[in-house]
């Protein structure tokens, strides 16, 4: 369905940008409305009805101090916005907004700057407080990107394997409670290395110093999504695009070419699913994954006993660019030795392990040469499980389930949404 979908929007919008391009109007803001319209026009058949969700364009979010973010060319909100007496635009309520998108023509380094920050002034009125389903968005995505559960035996997590994992904890939870927040141009950048490099540079003219911080650029602030017609920068904050943690090194911006609605889809619609309880089938199979470049590689760095976020920045030759490959790939679940699948199985019926316990249940003997601790390190790489309390092994998931196959492999992933169930269907003659 979602495919389906973004094909069609995307078929839409090159027809309504015909139209838009045949007036001949050079009157900038004219032409600024025209494409905030035809945006908003894509957004309308974007979004399910029944659900009191609605696009408003040129309005702000208000709290409830009156204070105001900067004007938001769109907003797909829940229910209606306050008119604002002489205008035809609205004040929101925070709680109320789903996703905010600014709107460009044309993509360039100011333009660029102008949309990041618009955006930044959504964090900056941000409140307090988390709701259920905004807890299970952060439980869900820190699980995925840092492998560990954000409780440790039913209290807040206080102990990190590391500094970055710590910075995420914080950061995904704020994720949660912010709204998508999405770039999208209709042109500009004609390559995908002229979109990675121009934003690259914005960044490093607001690098910090000890002598001087420079606020709103930690990968918090980014934007979960820039388009830039066919090229697009992607957020892999785990809602829902994943990148999990390698050490300390977080790969939390990719780059990618292809259908742009795909991804603005794949962002709006999963946070409808959480906040809504929609199903998941409203994906599809949802049996491929999507395929990116590296771009922006995160960690957490101190200096001058202060504590910040450094990028490095994956140089790349638009000859590499344009031979990635993009394209999407087969899904499958966690292939699983023998040893592992037993012990999947044993935490899938009993929830808990303790790790001095592993070879009992395995049935070795205390003299066997099997080496546990290697076997516990393979189970940790599935991300299928975690330590708790460094003497526990239990599952990351919420509905993991195990399967042998015809050709006598054994596999292992999560089923809530029946993705392992469909995977399997394929195998059925």
């Amino acid at each position: 369905m979602i495919n389906t979908v973004a094909d069609f929007l995307y078929q839409l919008q090159q027809e309504q940008e015909k139209v838009a391009e045949a007036q001949g109007i050079t009157h900038r803001v004219t032409i600024g409305e025209m494409y905030e319209r035809i945006a908003g026009n894509l957004l309308e058949k974007a979004i399910f009805t029944g659900y009191n969700i609605n696009v408003i364009s040129r309005s702000f979010i208000k709290d409830k101090d009156g204070k105001r973010s900067k004007e938001l060319d769109l907003m797909i909100i829940e229910g209606e916005g306050e008119p604002i007496p002489l205008t035809d635009r609205f004040d929101v309520k925070f709680e109320q907004v789903i996703a905010v998108i600014q709107i460009k023509k044309t993509l360039n380094l100011q333009q660029l700057e102008d949309g990041y920050m618009n955006l930044y002034s959504v964090y900056e009125i941000a409140p307090e407080g988390v709701q259920q389903y905004q807890a299970d968005m952060f439980n869900d995505a820190y699980r995925s990107i840092c492998r560990q559960s954000t409780a440790v035996n039913g209290k807040i997590r206080k102990t990190f394997e590391n500094s970055t994992a710590e910075g995420l904890y914080e950061i995904l939870k704020w994720e949660a409670i912010l709204p998508a927040r999405i770039l999208f141009a209709f042109n500009g950048f004609q390559t995908e290395k002229g979109l990675r490099d121009s934003f690259y540079n914005f960044l490093a003219k607001q690098r910090s110093t000890p002598q001087e911080l420079i606020p709103g650029f930690g990968p918090l602030n980014f934007p979960n999504l820039i388009v830039n017609d066919e090229f697009i920068l992607i957020k892999n904050n785990g809602l829902p695009f994943v990148a999990p943690l390698d050490g300390a090194d977080w790969d939390f911006y990719t780059s990618a070419r292809g259908n742009p609605y795909l991804a603005l889809l794949e962002i709006v619609w999963t946070r409808l699913t959480y906040r809504y309880g929609l199903s998941s089938d409203i994906f599809g199979e949802d049996l491929q994954l999507a395929g990116v470049t590296r771009y922006l590689t995160a960690n957490t760095v101190w200096v001058a006993g202060q504590r910040g976020w450094n990028y490095h920045y994956t140089h790349l030759r638009q000859a590499t660019l344009g031979n990635a490959d993009n394209t999407h790939m087969d899904w499958s679940p966690v292939l699983l030795n023998f040893n592992q699948f037993h012990i999947i199985n044993y935490l899938c019926a009993h929830t808990v392990l303790k790790l001095n316990k592993i070879r009992q249940v395995l049935g070795f003997p205390s003299d066997s040469e099997v080496n546990i601790d290697e076997l516990i390190r393979s189970l940790l790489a599935t991300g299928l499980v975690y330590i708790s309390g460094q003497k526990h092994l239990r599952l990351l998931t919420d509905k993991c389930q195990t399967m042998i196959m015809p050709d006598g492999n054994y596999y292992a992933a999560d089923n809530k949404t029946g993705r392992m169930t469909r995977w399997s269907l394929k195998f059925v003659p």
